[in-house]
């Protein structure tokens, strides 16, 4: 008869591990199997001389990869840009006092090596006030040439603390959006690794959740 084996943490320096006697496995031993406590404590190696088996719990992706997909409505993007911007130190302070003096939070920033422009995601119930404001204080000025806005913005973000130094993941994450035929207008991803944040059209936002979801099985119950 095989052995039998209870999944277990297999953690050395648990106090607590799930384990079994080893049922009379040929040529190791001759006496009749004895259950011990599931709960029974000692050290791995201790354990493993004693006879015990161990079997690490093994995780499906879907359970460590992405642990959540988020949709946050009603927000709006606003950009300011300017040819001069580039290698201009202190033009991105500029844009971010003003749009503090204006009361306005700022939920995403996003700029490219170019430093042609920079992207501010904000709530779309201050996205005109926004503009007011910049165009007041920096058209014309500090290299800033166009001030634009994009509304019926959202924004998705995926979270996951397995997501950190494994590759691929943005693959996926925009693979699957990009199959359900949905358009990404701004992305940002900090150094942590743990989220992915990007824009899209608000009615396409159900469409991206959807499709994370189903590319990432979180609907599933982790075995």
């Amino acid at each position: 008869m095989p052995p039998r084996v209870l999944e277990g943490s297999g953690k050395s320096t648990s106090p607590l591990l799930s384990l079994t006697r080893l049922d009379c496995i040929r040529g190791l031993s001759s006496q009749p199997p004895r259950r011990r406590s599931r709960f029974e404590s000692g050290t791995l190696s201790d354990l493993r001389e004693k006879g015990h088996l161990f079997q690490r719990t093994r995780r499906t992706e879907y359970q460590w990869v992405v642990k959540a997909v988020s949709m946050i409505r009603d927000v709006g993007i606003v950009t300011v840009s300017g040819t001069g911007m580039m290698g201009a130190p202190g033009a991105p302070a500029k844009v971010f006092q003003t749009l503090g003096l204006e009361g306005i939070n700022v939920m995403i920033i996003s700029q490219g090596s170019s430093e042609a422009a920079i992207s501010c995601v904000v709530a779309k119930a201050g996205t005109e006030r926004a503009v007011r404001g910049l165009q007041l204080a920096l058209l014309g000025q500090c290299h800033v040439d166009r001030i634009a806005e994009e509304q019926n913005a959202c924004i998705i973000a995926v979270v996951g603390s397995g997501m950190k130094g494994t590759p691929g993941v943005a693959a996926r994450v925009f693979g699957a959006v990009a199959r359900g035929k949905v358009n990404v207008r701004m992305v940002a991803q900090g150094s942590s690794e743990y989220n992915i944040s990007f824009v899209v059209s608000e009615k396409d936002g159900p469409v991206a959740v959807r499709a994370l979801h189903q590319e990432f099985q979180l609907g599933k119950t982790p075995s």
